[in-house]
């Protein structure tokens, strides 16, 4: 009974192994299968997402908008902070944020309602520090 079972199990597995296979060969047959594209003339015609646009009366003003990126805190001196490669005091913009506080470790950059907090240093959270001096 036990042998029959296997040899039943086995056919199963080898008769949907195949059944699969082929769906499988189809699948990568539509891969490989070339794409159609956008035409160039369409391509062209698409506006830039990043450029804002806005019409005053006679005028049309164009404004380029800053894709957020990722900001760096490498060092803070004399009340200035230093930030993805160029030095800021308080109440300078950093690409549409204004640089709002300089604490010893950490940076506040307020834009509207959003803030953002820069460390010079990595927070690691449940990590026990010892202090210097015996205590």
């Amino acid at each position: 009974m036990k042998k029959s079972i296997r040899i039943l199990v086995f056919i199963v597995g080898f008769v949907s192994e195949n059944s699969t296979g082929s769906t499988l060969e189809h699948m990568l047959a539509e891969i490989r299968a070339p794409r159609k594209s956008i035409p160039e003339k369409e391509l062209s015609s698409i506006p830039d997402p990043f450029i804002e646009t806005s019409k005053d009366q006679n005028r049309t003003i164009v404004k380029k908008t800053e894709k957020q990126r990722d900001f760096q805190l490498s060092g803070i001196m004399n009340k200035r902070a230093y930030i993805n490669g160029m030095w800021y005091k308080e109440g300078d913009t950093v690409s549409g944020f204004i640089l709002g506080y300089i604490g010893v470790k950490e940076v506040i950059l307020i834009h509207e309602k959003q803030t953002k907090h820069l460390f010079l240093h990595k927070q690691v959270q449940g990590l026990i520090r010892i202090k210097e001096g015996g205590q």
